[in-house]
């Protein structure tokens, strides 16, 4: 199952300020992260843990409200968790906003909705 302490740890071990970095913008935050030192691996393992509504080859997107419980129906984490898990995802290329931000206010919660891009595993 996904650990809501382990995403932050990998998170917080994939900071980067070094002119190769990328900034990912999550819904709270934005951050500075060297790509290279997430485990694609890992990342793909807790990415289909998640509802196949997420997946671009299924659903094409969902609430990250949604995005703290598994397709198994259990809670992993809070919404901050979800979005660390959306920021590793987008830094590898495995995960996007389904709609701008702009549109976000007219959503449930104003959240963003996340596409989960199956087909790049």
């Amino acid at each position: 199952m996904i650990n809501a302490q382990v995403v932050t740890s990998v998170l917080q071990g994939a900071l980067a300020d070094v002119p190769d970095s990328i900034l990912i913008h999550g819904v709270m935050d934005v951050f500075s992260l060297d790509p290279s030192k997430i485990n694609r691996d890992v990342v793909v393992d807790w990415l289909n843990q998640l509802d196949d509504a997420f997946m671009d080859n299924a659903g094409g997107g969902m609430s990250l409200m949604n995005m703290v419980e598994t397709k198994d129906h259990e809670l992993w984490g809070e919404q901050y968790h979800a979005d660390q898990l959306y920021v590793l995802a987008a830094a590898l290329g495995l995960a996007a906003y389904s709609l701008p931000r702009p549109v976000w206010p007219a959503l449930p919660g104003s959240m963003p909705y996340i596409t989960i891009f199956r087909s790049k595993f």
